[in-house]
């Protein structure tokens, strides 16, 4: 994973201006200095950091190839009705020819009437072939995740660095990763680094990093001597893990205590049923937070969390604990 550090030099924001050929500068065009960047640059830093491998899905572009292809296929489907129908009606085609000409691919391929029927039949073999090749892509496509919008600013940091991209993108090119042109859900990436990470683990990663990086010298965070890197350091996802994985396990161990141990001095029934539904609540929570459990995961444990809770207010007696 990498995070990006902050630098005094102005904001990507800006980056749209620094694009211009020239500017003007007390009454003169100044030509704009040649851009220090190009794609070998970017290919290695993509290849250096999986999760600056962010491409665009074109899905508008994917969907239309599809279904020019299913137009295609439903002329052709149509011709070849045409064609068949035409066979049946015609009387000079004996009855026997007829049967050969559907029960035999050998007799089809080879009569020379059926020659416009064989090759529409090719035709739609070839085109189905296509269209099923780009469907299943399409799929494949579609399961690859969004990028976390962290990392596609790091991306997009590391363009316009001038010891990084140094803009060198210009016009269409550059407006890949543009946020105002190009939505989020158009963006693709093909590490699964974040696949696994739960809500708590993320938001520690996105939102806090930048200021453990600071303020801490527990991650002792390892920076790459490599100028191309523009900027940004490393640190390791394990960490973090394990912070998330702790946190969470503790919660998850002071739970089942903290209702039992809040039940014992409530005696009202009513009091601990609504108990049982807030801790249920917070457990369920918890899980949804800390794990990446799925809903039928979670709505077992807490199922079975609240068993428990019935079961303790069920087998104590409503007496005050004060008063005996």
């Amino acid at each position: 994973m990498s995070g990006d550090v902050q630098s005094n030099t102005s904001s990507p924001g800006h980056s749209r201006s620094t694009r211009r050929a020239s500017s003007a500068v007390a009454g003169q065009e100044i030509p704009e200095r040649p851009s220090m960047g190009n794609y070998q640059k970017l290919s290695k830093f993509m290849g250096t950091w999986p999760e600056m491998s962010i491409f665009r899905r074109f899905g508008t572009l994917q969907a239309q190839n599809l279904l020019f292809l299913q137009a295609e296929l439903a002329h052709l489907e149509d011709q070849l009705e045409d064609i068949r129908a035409e066979q049946r009606e015609n009387e000079e085609l004996a009855e026997k020819e007829r049967l050969d000409l559907t029960q035999d691919w050998r007799t089809l391929a080879d009569s020379y009437d059926s020659s416009e029927e064989y090759q529409t039949v090719v035709n739609i073999k070839e085109k189905l072939r296509e269209y099923n090749a780009a469907l299943v892509q399409y799929h494949e496509i579609c399961q690859l995740h969004s990028p976390t919008k962290h990392d596609l600013q790091n991306l997009k940091h590391w363009l316009w660095r001038p010891d990084g991209g140094d803009n060198f993108l210009r016009g269409v090119e550059g407006e890949a990763w543009d946020s105002e042109r190009v939505p989020h859900r158009d963006l693709i990436t093909t590490s699964d680094a974040h696949k696994e990470r739960d809500i708590f683990s993320a938001f520690l990663a996105d939102n806090c990093m930048v200021w453990v990086l600071r303020f801490s010298e527990w991650f002792q965070p390892k920076r790459h001597l490599d100028p191309e890197n523009a900027g940004l350091t490393h640190y390791d996802d394990s960490k973090l893990n394990r912070i998330a994985h702790f946190i969470g396990t503790l919660i998850a161990s002071m739970l089942p205590a903290m209702s039992i141990f809040v039940l014992y001095f409530v005696n009202s029934m009513l009091d601990r049923l609504c108990i049982i539904i807030a801790f249920s609540a917070l457990f369920s929570f918890t899980l949804a937070i800390f794990t990446k459990a799925k809903s039928v995961e979670i709505f077992a444990a807490t199922a079975a969390f609240a068993s428990v809770q019935v079961v303790f207010v069920g087998t104590t007696d409503s007496v005050p604990r004060a008063a005996q």
